[in-house]
């Protein structure tokens, strides 16, 4: 009997006695599995992880917590990493030149400050089995992957994917990105979808086969489509653009829709579009900050509600250009600016000039001319050369980004605004 209470006893004191999960708080520098191994007991880690050296294989194991970084930089052996237990990172995953890594895999990974992938050209998955919820900053450049599958974000604030040169699939379903969305020199097959996006604070997509923003509405700062392989491109649901609206060197581009678009704080740019023939879809367009700039293959040019333009606008078709509604709107002083500028192909050519004032009044065809203010003395006067598209301040790629010296100086500086984005 007593020896029966006994063994009771002891099972309880074991069931009471068990232990709390255990905490590890100090900063671990790793070359080897045997660092990583020192920790595996410790369910919370309160610092960060620091990984280099010549390991070829890499697991974290126990750990379902980390409070403060992993961190792996030029680790030159390394070919894979797992954490099968890891479940938050409350600070960031950075992977930088780690150039044989071809196994991300923490499949339980739910939550993260942010995701920094950078010179990883053998990495072709993502292994968030679980799909990643939360992240505030996403910045993934030079890899393989394919896609981003994993990563389901609803709330983020920068998105910036570049320069993966084999993904062909790039959807998030974030309903705001409230500082920077940049999605550039991807492979140009990348068709990008953000299906839930209501808000963005600055946006700039380049070599994108197509993108999708049905529920996008607002814009706080500027949007560009800039060396683009799309054939159309919409957001019928956007309301306002802040900064710059550009549509620039989208050599395929035929059709764009922005429906209910109202109003643009900044400069208005369509440039060099060569099939992009004829502008109809900005149909409630009312307001522009800054200037109009369209240069092109434009044939016509449709914008009903037009009522204020603080800005200079040229306008410049290589192609037959009828310039009536932008003349009689500027003529009613709708037209803010300095410059006005508005020309096309011209079908006759006049072989007589008066006098030298004559040359404003030559003649042309009645679809093509030029019109300036008393401040200009010429339509080249009213014309400067400017960069349709801009070159990012972190990327580039050779002809990404061509010139178009047909764009005025208002437009010039509107164009500007995207080498700082």
């Amino acid at each position: 009997m007593v020896c029966k209470f006994a063994v009771a006893s002891s099972l309880l004191s074991l069931a009471f006695a068990a232990p709390s999960n255990k905490t590890c708080s100090t900063q671990l520098n790793v070359t080897s599995q045997t660092d990583l191994d020192t920790i595996s007991g410790c369910e919370v880690f309160r610092n960060s992880i620091h990984i280099g050296g010549d390991a070829a294989v890499l697991t974290l194991n126990g750990v379902q917590n980390i409070t403060g970084d992993i961190y792996i930089y030029n680790a030159t052996e390394l070919t894979s990493f797992a954490a099968p237990e890891l479940q938050e990172i409350k600070g960031s995953l950075d992977l930088e030149i780690v150039e044989v890594l071809s196994t991300l895999s923490m499949p339980q990974l739910t939550d993260l400050g942010s995701i920094k992938l950078l010179t990883l050209p053998a990495l072709e998955e993502l292994q968030f089995n679980a799909g990643v919820r939360n992240a505030k900053d996403i910045l993934i450049s030079d890899t393989s992957l394919k896609s981003l599958d994993g990563l389901n974000l609803s709330q983020v604030e920068t998105f910036d994917v570049n320069n993966n040169k084999n993904i062909k699939d790039i959807s998030i379903d974030a309903t705001s990105i409230s500082q920077l969305l940049d999605i550039s020199f991807n492979s140009e097959n990348v068709n990008v979808s953000l299906p839930n996006l209501k808000w963005a604070n600055n946006a700039t997509f380049r070599y994108c086969a197509s993108v999708l923003m049905p529920e996008l509405q607002s814009v706080n700062q500027s949007l560009g489509f800039i060396n683009n392989t799309f054939y159309n491109v919409s957001a019928d649901n956007l309301e306002s653009v802040g900064g710059t609206f550009i549509l620039s060197s989208n050599r395929n581009l035929q059709k764009a829709s922005f429906a209910k678009l109202s109003k643009v704080g900044g400069g208005f740019v369509i440039a060099n579009n060569s099939q992009y023939s004829d502008v109809a879809g900005f149909s409630n367009l009312s307001s522009v900050g800054g200037a109009i700039d369209m240069v092109g293959n434009l044939t016509n040019a449709s914008f009903p509600e037009l009522n204020q333009v603080d800005g200079g606008v040229v306008v410049d078709s290589d192609n037959v250009f009828n310039c009536s509604v932008f003349d009689e709107a500027h003529e009613n002083g709708d037209f803010h600016g300095d410059a006005y500028v508005c020309k096309g192909k011209s079908t006759t050519i006049s072989t007589t000039l008066a006098s030298a004032t004559a040359t404003h009044s030559a003649s042309s065809s009645s679809d093509s001319h030029a019109t300036t203010t008393t401040t200009h003395k010429s339509t080249e006067s009213a014309s400067g050369s400017a960069s349709s598209s801009a070159t990012s301040s972190k990327h580039s790629k050779n002809g990404a980004v061509a010139n178009s010296a047909g764009l005025g100086l208002l437009g010039s500086l509107a164009a500007l605004l995207f080498q700082f984005i």
